[in-house]
Protein backbone atom coordinates (compact mmCIF):
# COMPACT_ATOMS: atom_id res chain seq x y z
CA UNK A 1 0.00 0.00 0.00
CA UNK A 2 1.35 3.85 -0.89
CA UNK A 3 2.07 5.99 1.66
CA UNK A 4 0.01 8.83 1.87
CA UNK A 5 2.29 11.86 1.00
CA UNK A 6 3.47 13.78 4.15
CA UNK A 7 1.36 17.17 4.69
CA UNK A 8 3.16 20.00 5.23
CA UNK A 9 1.90 23.70 6.05
CA UNK A 10 3.81 26.60 5.34
CA UNK A 11 3.32 29.81 7.18
CA UNK A 12 4.82 32.47 5.15
CA UNK A 13 3.45 35.69 3.69
CA UNK A 14 5.80 36.39 1.03
CA UNK A 15 4.95 34.40 -2.08
CA UNK A 16 8.16 33.98 -3.61
CA UNK A 17 10.52 32.76 -0.64
CA UNK A 18 7.26 30.27 0.05
CA UNK A 19 7.66 29.26 -3.99
CA UNK A 20 11.92 28.57 -3.21
CA UNK A 21 10.60 26.40 -0.14
CA UNK A 22 8.55 24.36 -2.34
CA UNK A 23 11.54 24.12 -4.73
CA UNK A 24 13.72 22.74 -2.00
CA UNK A 25 10.94 20.12 -1.08
CA UNK A 26 10.75 19.62 -4.52
CA UNK A 27 14.56 18.82 -5.41
CA UNK A 28 14.61 16.70 -2.20
CA UNK A 29 12.19 14.51 -3.50
CA UNK A 30 9.71 14.36 -0.94
CA UNK A 31 6.34 13.12 -1.48
CA UNK A 32 4.60 16.04 -0.24
CA UNK A 33 1.49 18.39 -0.13
CA UNK A 34 2.12 21.99 0.97
CA UNK A 35 -0.17 23.75 2.11
CA UNK A 36 0.44 28.01 2.32
CA UNK A 37 -0.91 30.32 5.03
CA UNK A 38 -0.43 33.94 4.73
CA UNK A 39 -1.20 35.34 8.06
CA UNK A 40 -2.40 34.04 11.52
CA UNK A 41 -5.37 33.42 10.79
CA UNK A 42 -5.61 31.33 7.42
CA UNK A 43 -2.49 29.57 9.71
CA UNK A 44 -4.73 29.12 12.65
CA UNK A 45 -7.71 27.96 10.34
CA UNK A 46 -5.22 25.38 8.82
CA UNK A 47 -3.52 23.88 12.20
CA UNK A 48 -7.63 23.33 13.83
CA UNK A 49 -8.42 21.84 9.69
CA UNK A 50 -6.20 19.68 8.55
CA UNK A 51 -3.37 16.49 9.27
CA UNK A 52 -0.01 18.00 9.21
CA UNK A 53 3.08 16.12 9.68
CA UNK A 54 5.54 19.27 9.67
CA UNK A 55 5.28 23.08 9.91
CA UNK A 56 7.46 25.38 8.11
CA UNK A 57 7.19 28.84 9.77
CA UNK A 58 8.49 31.98 8.97
CA UNK A 59 10.05 34.05 11.65
CA UNK A 60 8.83 37.36 11.26
CA UNK A 61 5.38 38.22 9.90
CA UNK A 62 3.26 41.69 9.63
CA UNK A 63 1.44 41.07 13.29
CA UNK A 64 2.42 37.72 13.34
CA UNK A 65 5.68 35.75 14.17
CA UNK A 66 7.08 32.36 14.38
CA UNK A 67 7.68 32.18 18.17
CA UNK A 68 3.95 32.57 18.46
CA UNK A 69 3.00 30.49 15.77
CA UNK A 70 4.57 27.60 17.61
CA UNK A 71 2.62 28.12 20.53
CA UNK A 72 -0.18 27.44 18.37
CA UNK A 73 1.12 24.38 16.62
CA UNK A 74 2.68 22.73 19.90
CA UNK A 75 -1.20 22.97 21.47
CA UNK A 76 -2.88 21.04 18.37
CA UNK A 77 0.20 19.12 17.85
CA UNK A 78 2.47 18.47 19.97
CA UNK A 79 4.40 16.35 18.38
CA UNK A 80 5.08 17.11 14.56
CA UNK A 81 8.40 18.99 13.84
CA UNK A 82 7.91 22.54 13.43
CA UNK A 83 10.85 24.21 11.63
CA UNK A 84 11.19 28.36 11.54
CA UNK A 85 12.79 29.76 8.60
CA UNK A 86 13.87 32.97 8.43
CA UNK A 87 15.75 35.95 6.60
CA UNK A 88 17.55 37.21 9.56
CA UNK A 89 17.26 35.37 13.00
CA UNK A 90 20.29 35.63 15.80
CA UNK A 91 21.90 32.94 18.01
CA UNK A 92 19.95 34.32 20.96
CA UNK A 93 16.51 33.97 19.18
CA UNK A 94 17.54 30.55 17.48
CA UNK A 95 18.11 29.07 20.92
CA UNK A 96 14.89 30.69 22.28
CA UNK A 97 12.97 29.00 19.01
CA UNK A 98 15.02 25.17 19.83
CA UNK A 99 13.82 25.97 24.08
CA UNK A 100 10.13 26.74 23.11
CA UNK A 101 10.20 23.22 20.90
CA UNK A 102 11.30 24.24 17.71
CA UNK A 103 12.67 21.22 16.08
CA UNK A 104 15.42 23.50 13.90
CA UNK A 105 15.97 26.49 12.01
CA UNK A 106 16.70 27.31 8.29
CA UNK A 107 18.29 30.61 7.62
CA UNK A 108 16.44 31.96 3.98
CA UNK A 109 19.85 32.57 2.49
CA UNK A 110 20.39 28.69 3.29
CA UNK A 111 17.42 27.07 1.55
CA UNK A 112 19.64 24.57 0.46
CA UNK A 113 19.76 23.29 3.80
CA UNK A 114 15.63 22.76 3.88
CA UNK A 115 15.25 19.72 2.30
CA UNK A 116 17.90 17.30 4.60
CA UNK A 117 16.53 19.32 7.58
CA UNK A 118 13.12 17.58 6.78
CA UNK A 119 14.39 14.61 5.74
CA UNK A 120 16.10 14.32 9.04
CA UNK A 121 13.13 16.54 11.35
CA UNK A 122 10.69 13.90 9.84
CA UNK A 123 12.80 10.49 10.32
CA UNK A 124 12.99 11.45 14.06
CA UNK A 125 9.64 11.97 14.50
CA UNK A 126 8.75 8.52 12.67
CA UNK A 127 11.14 6.72 15.42
CA UNK A 128 9.65 8.64 17.98
CA UNK A 129 6.06 7.88 16.96
CA UNK A 130 7.02 4.27 17.17
CA UNK A 131 9.03 4.36 20.24
CA UNK A 132 6.15 6.35 21.91
CA UNK A 133 3.69 3.25 20.08
CA UNK A 134 6.24 0.32 21.37
CA UNK A 135 6.18 1.68 25.04
CA UNK A 136 2.02 2.02 24.99
CA UNK A 137 2.06 -1.69 23.90
CA UNK A 138 4.62 -2.87 26.59
CA UNK A 139 2.53 -1.00 29.18
CA UNK A 140 -0.72 -2.23 28.38
CA UNK A 141 0.89 -5.94 28.22
CA UNK A 142 2.61 -5.68 31.51
CA UNK A 143 -1.10 -4.19 32.57
CA UNK A 144 -2.51 -7.14 31.47
CA UNK A 145 0.19 -9.63 32.99
CA UNK A 146 -0.39 -7.91 35.71
CA UNK A 147 -3.95 -8.35 36.08
CA UNK A 148 -3.25 -12.11 34.92
CA UNK A 149 -1.23 -12.31 37.98
CA UNK A 150 -3.67 -10.91 40.39
CA UNK A 151 -6.46 -13.01 38.96
CA UNK A 152 -4.74 -16.19 39.72
CA UNK A 153 -2.99 -15.00 42.87
CA UNK A 154 -6.75 -14.92 44.15
CA UNK A 155 -7.73 -17.94 42.87
CA UNK A 156 -4.47 -19.68 44.84
CA UNK A 157 -5.06 -18.20 47.70
CA UNK A 158 -8.82 -19.21 47.80
CA UNK A 159 -7.69 -23.24 47.50
CA UNK A 160 -8.24 -24.80 50.61
CA UNK A 161 -7.76 -28.27 50.23
CA UNK A 162 -4.32 -28.64 48.72
CA UNK A 163 -1.25 -26.46 49.92
CA UNK A 164 -0.19 -24.58 47.06
CA UNK A 165 3.19 -22.94 47.98
CA UNK A 166 5.12 -20.15 45.30
CA UNK A 167 9.27 -19.61 46.03
CA UNK A 168 11.27 -17.53 44.12
CA UNK A 169 14.68 -18.40 42.53
CA UNK A 170 16.52 -18.62 45.99
CA UNK A 171 13.77 -21.21 47.37
CA UNK A 172 11.94 -18.24 49.32
CA UNK A 173 8.85 -18.60 49.99
CA UNK A 174 6.95 -15.71 48.24
CA UNK A 175 3.28 -17.09 47.93
CA UNK A 176 1.55 -19.36 50.44
CA UNK A 177 -2.48 -19.80 50.27
CA UNK A 178 -5.29 -20.39 52.76
CA UNK A 179 -4.96 -24.17 51.77
CA UNK A 180 -0.94 -24.09 52.91
CA UNK A 181 -2.07 -22.25 56.57
CA UNK A 182 -4.76 -25.20 56.93
CA UNK A 183 -2.42 -27.64 56.69
CA UNK A 184 0.85 -26.63 57.72
CA UNK A 185 -0.42 -24.47 60.40
CA UNK A 186 1.69 -21.24 59.92
CA UNK A 187 -0.25 -17.98 58.97
CA UNK A 188 1.05 -16.34 55.69
CA UNK A 189 3.08 -13.55 57.80
CA UNK A 190 4.64 -16.43 59.79
CA UNK A 191 6.27 -18.19 57.00
CA UNK A 192 6.86 -15.65 54.11
CA UNK A 193 10.61 -14.72 53.45
CA UNK A 194 11.73 -17.85 55.02
CA UNK A 195 13.63 -20.59 53.05
CA UNK A 196 11.22 -23.87 51.78
CA UNK A 197 13.90 -25.87 53.39
CA UNK A 198 12.48 -25.49 56.86
CA UNK A 199 9.88 -28.31 55.72
CA UNK A 200 12.54 -30.81 55.21
CA UNK A 201 14.11 -33.04 58.02
CA UNK A 202 17.83 -32.31 59.04
CA UNK A 203 19.05 -35.72 57.53
CA UNK A 204 16.74 -34.62 54.13
CA UNK A 205 18.48 -31.04 54.08
CA UNK A 206 21.85 -32.67 54.89
CA UNK A 207 21.44 -35.14 51.36
CA UNK A 208 20.74 -32.01 49.88
CA UNK A 209 16.97 -33.06 48.61
CA UNK A 210 15.49 -29.45 49.13
CA UNK A 211 17.79 -28.16 46.52
CA UNK A 212 16.92 -31.26 44.16
CA UNK A 213 13.25 -30.24 44.22
CA UNK A 214 14.36 -26.43 43.62
CA UNK A 215 15.97 -27.87 40.72
CA UNK A 216 13.15 -29.83 39.36
CA UNK A 217 10.64 -26.68 40.05
CA UNK A 218 13.21 -24.49 37.79
CA UNK A 219 13.29 -27.21 34.78
CA UNK A 220 9.58 -27.95 35.11
CA UNK A 221 7.73 -25.10 36.24
CA UNK A 222 6.58 -26.90 39.53
CA UNK A 223 7.87 -29.47 42.27
CA UNK A 224 4.95 -31.59 43.74
CA UNK A 225 5.82 -33.37 46.97
CA UNK A 226 3.80 -34.67 50.09
CA UNK A 227 4.43 -34.61 53.92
Amino acid sequence: MKNKPTQILILEDNPSDAELMKRELRKAELDAVATLAQDKATFIDALESSTLDLILADYALPGFDGMTALVYARQRFPEIPVIIVSGAIGEEIAIEALKAGATDYVLKQRLDRLGPVIQRALQEAQQKAERKKAEALLAERNTALLESEERFRLLVEGVEDYAIIMLDTEGLIVSWNTGAERIKGWAAEEILGHNFSLFYLPQDREIGQPQRALEQAAVQGRYEGQG
